[in-house]
């Protein structure tokens, strides 16, 4: 990877500029601004200066949501960069008016890339491939891809596993400063008293923030309290970025399920779904109305999300998805059903645990039923920017702490990949926050 004066901070020259954007665009969504970007700052090349203002294409005015979208992206890398193991060359212009170069340097020292450089063009403006110099800048490309293909890749899933395991331990043993334990100290006395008015939370309180029914009440998005305030406390709850993500995950998830469904079609196949941990699988009630000849069995090893999934089956006279209770990560539960299947889905589950143990026991279970051809959907948290405020905040379905160890998709595929899956096909959010991957079963053939 070769990233070539990158934007990861874009110098604002006016004061408090992405909280004003951010208070603006809640006013006015479709915003734009004006950049004062000229040519002459990009480059000292004057033929290049004059294709650049001659461009029609090139317009001043800038989506504000599109910016404070760049900002926060841009921030989130750096700090997670410790989770890019590529090859990685940064070249920064020594005189860039448009980003930020020394975060350029902050995102080099956190990759954990075994093989990086970081170059400073000096004299060169932001433009960097369309500077007087830019031959310097090429041949460095050129170079550090040949030097990169050279060498043997490294393993270093080890090292990306220690970093979120230290992450998981500072979430849950960790101290906090004062102002973060005022602030998550508020939000649980206020949803104590004030979280029976939204039904979200309520659930939540009830059975888990992380369980199946809270899950269902999140993928229906419709706000339901007591009274118009809880209403109005239930929509913001359903709109926090996690949920977002969340809703995304399920359209990827439900995208994926259709794409194989139509290429075991296409082979004449039987269509056999089973969903390890799936809840009440709202989304597969809606692949059940569209495929009925499609043969769906989820199991899950909480009894009202059981219940809850069986009532939603029969509210549509659905006779081809079927329920049962189950705990996912107990090899034996794989060999006391003679069910086949040739599309077998593993959701927002492995996040739950922060050892791989367990949840290799989910992954040889699924490789011993699953048919030899069949497919994969699985799901992963690469990120998510709430992990501290929801370990301190929400409770889980054993009513402690909701701490979740993310896993860099780098660690996650290698664990399927090992087990005899061939990914073939990925979709993460808008917020980085949630990856659908889907994979083929090869069995020994990986």
């Amino acid at each position: 990877m070769a990233l070539v004066a990158p934007a990861f901070k874009i110098k604002l020259y006016f004061p408090f500029a992405k909280p004003l954007l951010k208070l603006a665009l809640s006013f006015k969504p479709k915003l734009n601004i004006t950049s004062y970007v000229k040519s002459r700052f990009l480059t000292h090349n004057i033929a290049e200066q004059e294709k650049y203002d001659q461009d029609s294409l090139i317009t001043p005015n800038i989506p504000a949501s599109q910016l404070t979208s760049l900002l926060d992206t841009g921030e989130r890398i750096v700090k997670d960069a410790g989770m890019i193991t590529v090859p990685t060359l940064v070249l920064s212009a020594s005189k860039d008016y448009v980003v930020d170069s020394k975060v350029q340097g902050d995102f080099y020292a956190n990759l954990s890339s075994p093989y990086k450089r970081f170059i400073s063009l000096e004299g060169f403006y932001h433009g960097v491939l369309y500077e007087n110099n830019a031959d310097l800048a090429i041949h460095e490309i050129a170079q550090f891809a040949q030097e990169a293909f050279a060498i043997k890749p490294e393993d270093i899933s080890d090292k990306l596993i220690n970093l979120a395991e230290q992450e998981c331990d500072k979430i849950s043993f960790g101290s906090l400063p004062f102002y973060l334990r005022a602030n998550f100290a508020c939000q649980r006395l206020a949803m104590r008293h004030l979280g029976f008015m939204s039904k979200g939370m309520k659930i939540g309180l009830k059975y888990g923030f992380d369980s199946g029914v809270t899950l269902d009440h999140i993928y229906k998005n419709q706000p339901e309290g007591v009274t118009k305030a809880g209403k109005l406390i239930d929509k913001g709850y359903l709109n926090s970025i996690g949920w977002k993500g969340i809703r995304q995950r399920k359209a990827h998830s439900i995208e994926a399920i259709r794409e194989k469904i139509l290429a075991l079609k296409a082979q004449d196949k039987d269509i056999k779904i089973l969903d390890i941990a799936g809840g009440p699988a709202r989304y597969l009630i809606e692949i059940a109305k569209e495929f009925p000849e499609a043969q769906i069995q989820v199991r899950d090893y909480q009894i009202q999300n059981i219940e809850q999934g069986q009532q939603l089956a029969q509210a549509l006279n659905l006779d081809n998805i079927h329920y049962s209770q189950s705990d996912a990560f107990d090899l034996n539960n794989y060999q006391e059903n003679d069910f086949k299947p040739n599309i077998v889905i593993i959701s927002g589950v492995f996040e739950l645990f922060p050892s791989n143990d367990i949840i290799i026991n989910a992954i040889k279970g699924v490789s011993s039923i699953i048919e030899e051809e069949g497919y994969l959907i699985y799901t992963g948290q690469p990120w998510h920017p709430q992990l501290t405020q929801i370990a301190h905040v929400l409770g889980n379905h054993q009513n402690s702490k909701w701490v979740m160890r993310r896993r860099s998709q780098y660690e996650l595929d290698k664990l399927f990949s090992s087990h005899g899956f061939e990914k073939d096909k990925m979709q993460i959010d808008n917020w980085g926050i949630f990856t659908v991957s889907t994979a083929l079963f090869r069995g020994g053939q990986c």
